[in-house]
């Protein structure tokens, strides 16, 4: 798309450039689920409690939008394949917590790495007003996408 301003987008012109993003963003996580093996909700949970863990279950379900039960399995399923540790604490008996495990924490550096790398690859090209630009969107993501 060339220098349009927001306004001079039609609206189905706007609907075409929303489902490029969102093919895009999806073909991207598709060949992270691809190169390591576990599922995109597996693969969020894991960068979630990198940034926010310990956490409780009832907490994970809260930001993944799911119910406990759900939660439970997701996270049972990541304990499994020794990616996340879960544990009661003397403080507070009646939750259990969830956080990452040693291997956990490599597999999120893995995942980061590569996601990162691919996309400064990719940007190769791009001139410092491109980037900025992107970088400036990506900051932004969360208030245009759900208004908070």
């Amino acid at each position: 798309m060339d220098q349009k301003s927001f306004t001079s987008v039609t609206p189905d012109e706007f609907k075409d450039i929303l489902f490029s993003a969102l093919r895009s963003v999806y073909k991207f996580e598709r060949l992270e689920v691809l190169e390591f093996g576990l599922t995109l909700q597996q693969i969020y949970l894991l960068k979630f409690l990198k940034r926010e863990g310990p956490v409780t279950i009832g907490k994970i379900a809260e930001e993944m939008e799911m119910k406990i039960f759900s939660a439970t399995r997701l996270v049972d399923q990541l304990v499994e394949k020794g990616l996340i540790l879960k544990k009661r604490y003397q403080s507070d008996k009646r939750n259990v917590f969830a956080r990452l495990s040693r291997h956990g924490e490599r597999m999120v550096g893995q995942i980061e790495t590569h996601a990162v790398s691919s996309i400064m690859k990719n940007m190769d090209g791009f001139d410092a007003e491109e980037v900025a630009a992107i970088l400036f969107v990506c900051t932004k993501l969360n208030t245009i996408l759900n208004g908070s």
